[in-house]
């Protein structure tokens, strides 16, 4: 994936950007997700593990606090 979004493209209603369209599967918080290389997500450098671990915890996308709590592993 070029971003760490995790759901299908086809999946995404794009709508105005300051608008929150998702919500995190892991908190609850709803946030903005652009599913596009210009998506604040991609300011993440995730491991392959962490990508996997994601993938295979959440089918869908996580807010910026939770995301950024795999950004270590």
């Amino acid at each position: 994936m070029g971003n760490n979004c995790t759901t299908n493209k086809a999946e995404h209603h794009e709508t105005n950007p300051q608008k929150p369209n998702k919500q995190c599967p892991r908190c609850g918080t709803w946030f903005h997700c652009s599913h596009s290389g210009k998506c604040w997500c991609v300011a993440y450098q995730l491991s392959p593990r962490a990508h996997a671990m994601l993938e295979e915890q959440y089918s869908d996308c996580l807010c910026e606090n939770c995301l950024r709590q795999y950004e270590h592993i």
